[in-house]
């Protein structure tokens, strides 16, 4: 079932898997739209409910969605953005012919993660910060194997020198500036 709150489409969604909230935040990121699950009274019937909404829109009429708890409202997550990325390239590749995926920084890294698992493809997938939730997928052993940790204290000390010299008249030679890294892997 879907409905309209606010102009943006979302999902309502019956049965078990509803009830996960894990499972309703994969299904909002991967189709980029915000998902709710029917209460549980409602349950045993939505799929019967649904039907009737179905046959009411065919005759011109619109039956009202159930009675939802917006607490329960799952929003697509900041990993989301992986899943189209990924989705175009997936399907024109034969035999889903990549090898692997790098991303820029970890969260679209875990939706590409997540694509795979689900796609159960054998892809590699690698991103970049060294985010908490990123360390952890990748102990879990799946498709996420590898992060580059970032310095950022160092990163804060460079660029504080680099404005502070800026500021001091000193002006600098170099367009690009590298600090090192730290891959983590499983």
């Amino acid at each position: 079932m879907a409905g309209q709150r606010g102009g943006r489409w979302w999902l309502v969604l019956a049965g078990g898997g509803s009830r996960s909230t894990t499972w309703r935040q994969v299904i909002a990121d991967v189709l980029g739209r915000p998902v709710l699950p029917v209460p549980r009274d409602a349950a045993a019937h939505a799929a019967a409910y649904g039907a009737a909404r179905c046959g009411a829109r065919l005759l011109g009429l619109d039956l009202p969605p159930p009675a939802l708890d917006p607490a329960l409202l799952v929003h697509p997550g900041p990993d989301a953005a992986g899943y189209p990325a990924l989705r175009p390239v997936w399907h024109t590749l034969p035999g889903n012919r990549v090898d692997g995926i790098w991303a820029a920084w970890d969260e679209p890294a875990l939706g590409a993660a997540q694509a795979v698992q689900q796609a159960g493809g054998r892809q590699v997938v690698v991103g970049v910060d060294g985010q908490d939730f990123a360390l952890a997928e990748i102990k879990k052993g799946g498709p996420f194997r590898a992060t580059v940790k970032q310095d950022w204290a160092a990163i804060a000390r460079r660029t504080t020198d680099l404005i502070a010299g800026q500021f001091d008249g000193q002006q600098s030679t170099e367009r690009e500036y590298a600090l090192p890294g730290t891959l983590v892997t499983g």
